[in-house]
């Protein structure tokens, strides 16, 4: 199964969601990346609702001040996962080990109490105090380690003893009294290396002791991480407008999908971002409509929103019931990248075969293909989006086509875009604004012609009158049928 850390790769959108998170450790992070896409829906729904949960207590001016000092100490959790493994396989820690554990388990009994200040239920610590009393028996919980005199009362009294031979050693002159200098630094040096071999037993016996606790402290790490994780999640959907989705059985709707990295540009701009609803059955849909309609961004909408819903994220969108599939399999344009050396129509005809092969096998999968055989001729073309338009609906795939061909007659729920605003093709346009010329809301499609919009945007954008003249008269002798409009309403 897929992990974030490799989803990102394949998905800018998603990178970006994940990079906009505000986590405040490397072990947050690490262990985020290392999240499944998960498909049960009990594991799914017990995520969204703990971010909800969270999300109601970061609302609450009252936890203003609790959650900047998690956060802080948050912030200075180091992933120590390495060295509790190696405690559980009964190694002996050396003194950087034993430090780091110490300062884990202080900063997890100082996050427990202000959680058990607060009374919050929510993402609980085990009782870390035991591992803590062992590697701090004097309890004066500093964020420092040293092997001290509590430890062993015999490392006690050697450090005694070394402490007065070493005041004696100062007493003698070693150009005066050599033999006796040389005689009292080999006394010093015996109870000294006898106090390191002391130190050594302490390091030993407090690993053997500390190995008991390997669970509790690999439990109290993770409870860091899912606090982290948890305050970032919530957080980036207030600040993002994102929304709780319900896991659907049949059907995905969704309310105003939106591309967040998309929307953020065009705000910062103080362009205009326009949200779509759209609803996905177990049956493929096409959708047709102009260029700069909004197609290839829909679908990468969708294809984020799969994602962060079944990575355990709030979604893009005003409202949202998302059905859970075993994967998403797109086709946006991106092939080429990936698979490099290949021409444009191999690496879409290698992404489309991907695609019927798990279909095939039976996988329960969402398809997203763009513009399907835009690489090949329209003739070939027409024919294979119809081929595989009828392969999925034989097949019950959730899926979305986008096209520009006409004469596409398979079996598919058609929707379009709705494309250039005729009330406005008279106000002034440039291709700074011409998005905002466009409704990209979907509705549904009857005819089996696209639309054709290009000679009317070019005209807006003030493209050479008898270019577009030529553009009518060849539109017009090559197929009649094609045109929805009288051309000359360009």
């Amino acid at each position: 199964m897929m992990q974030l850390k490799t989803a990102i790769k394949k998905v800018e959108a998603l990178r970006f969601m994940i990079n906009e998170l505000d986590l405040q450790s490397g072990l947050g992070r690490r262990m985020l990346l290392d999240t499944y896409f998960m498909t049960d829906k009990t594991v799914v729904e017990k995520e969204l609702n703990d971010i909800g949960k969270m999300q109601k207590l970061l609302l609450s001016p009252r936890l203003e001040f609790f959650f900047d000092a998690v956060k802080r100490k948050l912030s200075q959790v180091k992933d120590v996962r390495n060295t509790i493994v190696r405690l559980s396989n009964d190694a002996v820690l050396d003194d950087i080990e034993l430090f780091e554990l110490k300062h884990l388990c202080i900063l997890c009994y100082e996050i427990a109490r202000l959680i058990e200040k607060e009374r919050l239920e929510i993402i609980q610590f085990p009782d870390i105090l035991p591992a803590l009393d062992i590697l701090d028996p004097e309890k004066l919980r500093l964020p420092n380690f040293y092997i001290y005199d509590a430890y062993s009362e015999n490392l006690k009294s050697l450090r005694k003893k070394l402490k007065k031979e070493r005041a004696l050693l100062e007493r003698i002159s070693p150009e005066e009294d050599t033999a006796a200098y040389n005689v009292q630094e080999e006394k010093a040096d015996l109870i000294y290396h006898k106090s390191l071999e002391e130190e050594d037993k302490v390091r030993t016996t407090l690993s053997e002791r500390l190995s008991q606790q390997w669970r509790t402290l690999l439990l109290a790490l993770e409870a860091c991480a899912r606090w982290d994780i948890l305050i970032a999640k919530s957080e980036q959907a207030l600040i993002m407008g994102l929304v709780k989705p319900s896991v659907a059985e049949n059907s995905t709707i969704y309310i105003g999908i939106f591309h967040p990295q998309l929307k953020q540009i065009l705000e910062r701009e103080g362009k205009r971002y326009q949200p779509v609803d759209i609803a996905l059955e177990k049956r493929p849909c096409l959708i047709t409509g102009a260029n700069m309609a909004g197609k290839t961004v829909l679908l990468k909408s969708l294809q984020v929103a799969q994602y962060l819903f079944q990575f355990g994220f709030f979604v893009p969108a005003f409202e949202a019931q998302i059905c859970l599939v075993c994967g998403v399999l797109a086709s946006l344009g991106d092939e080429q990248a990936e698979l490099k050396g290949l021409s444009s129509f191999a690496a879409e005809i290698l992404a489309m075969d991907q695609i019927v092969k798990a279909v095939a096998a039976g996988k329960n999968v969402l398809v997203l293909i763009d513009e399907l055989a835009r690489t090949t001729n329209p003739v070939e073309g027409v024919a294979i989006v119809n081929a595989m338009l009828e392969f999925l609906y034989e097949n019950d795939v959730q899926s979305i086509v986008t096209t520009h061909y006409s004469g596409i007659i398979a079996p598919s729920k058609k929707l379009r875009v709705k494309g250039f605003i005729e009330t406005n093709v008279n106000a002034p346009l440039t291709k700074e604004n011409i998005g905002d010329f466009i409704d990209y809301a979907l509705e549904e499609e009857r005819e089996e012609q696209v639309p054709m919009e290009a000679l009317k945007v070019a005209k807006a954008l003030g493209v050479d009158e008898e270019l577009l003249e030529k553009a009518r008269k060849y539109l017009s002798n090559i197929n009649p049928l094609f045109i929805k409009t009288d051309p000359t309403a360009c």
